[in-house]
């Protein structure tokens, strides 16, 4: 039985009877529909691959962001820096842990060289205790955390640093105004190339002043004693079970 018999065979088992001229038109149809679904996936595979490109595109371009913007903020501890405002050559030397050693001639320097040490390490650290302590942190996280700023708010701190300073030693405020000079200048020499926490909040930390060294102590001295706080509390509520301890308690 060859082919124009199989397809009789077929359509006399339905009950019809096989019209070669209809056939022709059927496959023709065919044809144009099986056409008309490959251009359409061709159309689609070539959609896909462009919004696949340009997701690629924006991923390798996020990518060499993000990179770019972590890395020009690192510190190098490497070569010489010339720097004004010192009166003798510094050194810091590095060890194998980045620790910084510093070698000065002179009071004034070391406490310059422990300044420039600092904002080379902590700069973002520093400017965000700093903002704690003028209860300005909801200009850069917003208002999620008005509630802190007002928290701190009540504390006063910048008002007791102010106190604080009023009656510093001279020459404890001449270490102060030196260790600030030395942050001051890292700042102006990484101008543009600071950590990436500023670029991402987009803004840039403000000149270092002895005040908000003393407000940094204020704030340290109130933050170590609130565990002791809390110790004294859970040890007054566990009290009476010590003195009067339950049947099987040990």
């Amino acid at each position: 039985m060859d082919k124009m018999d199989v397809m009789d065979w077929v359509l006399l088992r339905q009950g019809k009877q096989f019209d070669f001229s209809e056939f022709c038109g059927v496959a023709f149809c065919l044809q144009g529909n099986v056409a008309f679904a490959c251009q359409g996936i061709s159309a689609c595979v070539q959609q896909d691959a462009g919004v696949a490109i340009f997701i690629i595109a924006g991923l390798l371009a996020g990518a060499g962001w993000i990179y770019h913007v972590g890395n020009r903020g690192l510190p190098s501890y490497d070569g010489q820096v010339g720097l004004t405002g010192l009166e003798h050559p510094v050194q810091i030397l590095r060890d194998s842990y980045a620790m910084p050693h510093i070698v000065a001639r002179s009071e004034s320097d070391l406490y310059y060289a422990v300044g420039y040490a600092q904002a080379q390490d902590r700069l973002w650290q520093m400017d965000l205790l700093r903002r704690v302590t003028q209860r300005r942190l909801s200009e850069i996280f917003g208002q999620d955390l008005v509630d802190v700023d007002l928290m701190m708010r009540a504390l006063r701190i910048p008002d007791k640093s102010r106190l604080m300073m009023a009656e510093l030693a001279p020459e404890m405020t001449k270490a102060m105004e030196r260790f600030c000079d030395g942050v001051n200048a890292y700042m102006v020499q990484m101008h543009g190339r600071l950590p990436p926490e500023f670029t991402i909040l987009g803004y840039a930390p403000e000149p270092w002043t002895p005040n908000h060294c003393a407000n940094l102590v204020g704030y340290m001295a109130w933050d170590l004693t609130v565990p002791n706080r809390l110790e004294a509390v859970l040890h007054k509520i566990r009290l009476p079970d010590l003195l009067h301890p339950k049947h099987g308690q040990h």
